[in-house]
């Protein structure tokens, strides 16, 4: 995996065949060793080595790992510039990504960035070299006897300096990346697969995941766009080690619920039988938070689903397209899990003609529907109070255009007139619809539609 995010390679090493390969290898080895200690992970290196992979054919390669790649270096050598493909296929190649580069880190810092390094070691007449990526930086390995040998005194200068270079911008173009905050760093083996599906569909993505160590995950929650939680039972651990996790997350958790940007939790089925006291308590007490930036799924939903949704939050400029004929929309929301579609399915059908209804069935498109539609109806029926309040608060945070936002009451009628005096204090232009005791009466709908005209 690529260190940059969203890049396949971090590093496309273009060389002459006709040069000292076993140099070029022993190079390559160094400097990705030397990386890996600055950075503090493996960098992702291309290298056209046909003494290692006889079996394939690299040069059908190449182009796709160019435009893959965050940055090239080249080893320019008279040989190097009599080689039509280096030069015409590899040089030009990446040199038409780079535009792209700019555009995708787009800020001033990067405006007049080549992403290329040049390292000459031969020496070249009339430094011809320098035609390819005018301005880039060279750092030389050769003198007037020929190529330094790796760990020769007149070498170590410009290899550092060259690691040092590589180091900061591959950094600055990894902090570019939009970080996600995705918790557990070290899961237990039943979510352990779901985190690394996640990671790697993230970061190819172009998104940072944070934690990357230890040191301070509470920091990296605030400073990320979007934290994802995923909930999953330890049935190894011991009690000393599950204590200390639970209080982890849920430290977690709350820092999240005050950070006031976009929560999510996915309670996995392992966590749904957690058979630990402490872990069975602190899971259903994440679930029972009320936080308006807080999404929670369980394990009804698929790690497939709750890749859209994560990706389809990351995106707010992913719009639900307007109806052509100017038809009001009234999105619908029930609990799939209760007897409560039947309820849902009703209101289309004996409401006004000139209404367009969507009504709930896919969680990766509710965050849509709810910032981009003229109405939401809430239907409340057998689910408990903790649903209602979620899709409450979420109806009232990402709702902010919506003309007429109403609920939907159905048997059993019992505690909710309770529930229903503190949310019209949130919100008194609510509209209220109880349809208690059987049938449905659509003129308590009434002031809803009138108000979407």
């Amino acid at each position: 995996m690529a260190f940059v995010p969203g890049c396949k390679n971090d590093l496309f090493i273009s060389y002459a065949h006709g040069d000292d390969v076993a140099w070029v290898e022993a190079f390559t080895a160094r400097l990705k060793t030397s990386l890996r200690a600055r950075l503090g992970a493996p960098p992702a290196i291309w290298l056209d080595c046909d003494a290692l992979h006889k079996d394939r054919d690299y040069r059908s390669e190449i182009p796709d790992s160019l435009d893959a790649s965050a940055l090239m270096l080249l080893f320019p050598s008279p040989t190097y510039l009599a080689s039509a493909y280096c030069v015409l296929k590899e040089c030009k190649g990446f040199e038409s990504s780079i535009a792209s580069k700019r555009e995708r880190f787009d800020t001033p810092e990067f405006q007049n960035e080549l992403f290329v390094f040049r390292c000459p070691i031969l020496p070249i007449s009339c430094n011809r070299h320098w035609n390819l990526f005018q301005g880039a930086s060279d750092f030389n390995f050769f003198n007037r006897f020929g190529t330094l040998p790796n760990g020769h005194p007149e070498f170590e200068a410009p290899f550092v300096g060259l690691v040092e270079r590589l180091f900061d911008i591959l950094n600055r173009m990894r902090n570019r990346a939009t970080p996600v905050f995705l918790y557990p760093l070290n899961p237990p083996p039943a979510i352990k697969a779901a985190r690394e599906s996640l990671v790697q569909e993230l970061t190819a993505q172009s998104y940072r995941v944070l934690p990357e160590d230890y040191a301070d995950p509470v920091s990296d929650l605030q400073k990320s766009s979007l934290s994802v939680f995923l909930l999953g039972s330890d049935s190894s651990g011991s009690d000393e080690d599950i204590n200390s996790s639970m209080r982890e997350l849920w430290k977690l958790t709350d820092t999240a619920k005050r950070e006031n940007k976009p929560w999510v939790v996915w309670k996995s089925s392992s966590a749904a039988g957690a058979q630990s006291p402490t872990e069975k308590g602190t899971f259903q007490t994440i679930e029972r938070v009320v936080s308006p930036s807080k999404t929670f799924f369980d394990q009804t939903i698929s790690l497939a689903k709750l890749k859209e949704y994560v990706l389809a939050t990351l995106r707010p400029d992913t719009h639900v397209s307007r109806p052509s004929d100017g038809k009001p929309r009234v999105y619908v929301i029930y609990d799939p899990q209760s007897d409560d579609g039947a309820n849902a399915g009703i209101i289309p059908i004996l409401s006004p003609e000139s209404i367009l209804f969507e009504l709930y069935k896919d969680p990766t498109q509710h965050t849509k529907w709810l910032e981009q539609s003229d109405g939401v109806f809430l239907v409340w029926g057998t689910s408990g109070e903790n649903w209602c309040s979620r899709q409450f608060e979420d109806m009232r945070r990402l709702g902010k255009t919506v003309k007429s936002r109403g609920i939907c009451l159905f048997d059993p009628s019992e505690h909710k007139r309770d529930a229903l005096e503190v949310i019209q204090k949130f919100d008194p232009a609510v509209h209220i619809a109880e349809q208690f005791g059987g049938g449905f009466d659509p003129l308590q709908l009434t002031t809803f539609f009138e108000n979407l005209q």
